[in-house]
């Protein structure tokens, strides 16, 4: 269902890109996907799709996951063996808190109020996916994130290899990996209709191409950095047989 007017508890529902250039972010982003701004907010059409501001560290795209009980849900992270942030004041928009999980996986916790997450989702230009790319041990994240968020879990053989996802209602919304060649992080995918295009567009707006389009089961993906060094995925989804 791409158009989203809430979304369950554990379910991945924003994609946050703080970088310490958000004009010059901003115009790659649009150029790339179409989007337009209001302030930092990213939107297709007229549904907001993400948001893209000023931040320091290093430029890096961070992953909500939305919370029925923000309270609860932290004192969960701390009883699981994972770090806290600060934890802001609410706003009428909703609550955030950003914690890190055992293995040093950032990741921020949304309890909506007045915003709930993406207007539009698994629609090219829009968030599709979300992946824990862990160096720990996979049985240990997929714990941690159950505990927390109360989450089901999925797994399945994927080019002869197990594939871990987490489950909300039956459905799967996340999926945590190994991370060879990274570190510790969550990764956000976003969809495209035709992803050699977008590769190229990528490197005709000062992008890099780190991985080319590769064949999956579910279709081709390919890893992008943007000019300002934040990593994110494209994901061209295989038509449905």
């Amino acid at each position: 269902m791409p158009v989203r007017t809430e979304y369950r508890q554990g379910t991945p529902c924003w994609a946050h890109l703080r970088t310490a250039e958000a004009v010059r972010a901003q115009a790659f982003y649009g150029g790339l996907f179409g989007w337009r701004f209001e302030g930092a907010t990213a939107l297709l059409g007229d549904k907001p799709v993400a948001a893209v501001d000023t931040g320091d560290g290093a430029p890096a795209w961070h992953t909500y996951l939305s919370v029925d009980d923000l309270d609860s849900a932290l004192t969960e992270v701390r009883a699981a063996g994972g770090a806290v942030g600060a934890v802001p004041p609410g706003e009428e928009s909703g609550r955030a808190a950003w914690l890190v999980d055992p293995a040093g996986a950032a990741v921020t916790l949304w309890q909506p109020g007045t915003h709930f997450g993406a207007g539009l989702v698994n629609e090219p230009g829009t968030m599709i996916w979300n992946e824990l790319l862990t160096t720990g041990d996979v049985a240990v994240a997929l714990a941690f994130y159950q505990r927390v968020l109360g989450v089901g879990v999925l797994t399945e053989q994927v080019l002869d290899m197990p594939y871990s996802m987490f489950e909300v209602d039956g459905q799967p919304v996340a999926a945590v990996h190994p991370a060879r060649t990274v570190s510790t992080h969550w990764r956000v995918y976003f969809a495209t209709a035709e992803i050699e295009r977008s590769a190229a567009a990528v490197t005709e707006l000062g992008g890099v191409v780190e991985h080319p389009p590769t064949p999956t089961p579910i279709g081709p993906m390919a890893g992008i950095r943007d000019p300002q060094g934040a990593v994110f995925s494209l994901w061209q989804r295989a038509e449905p047989a």
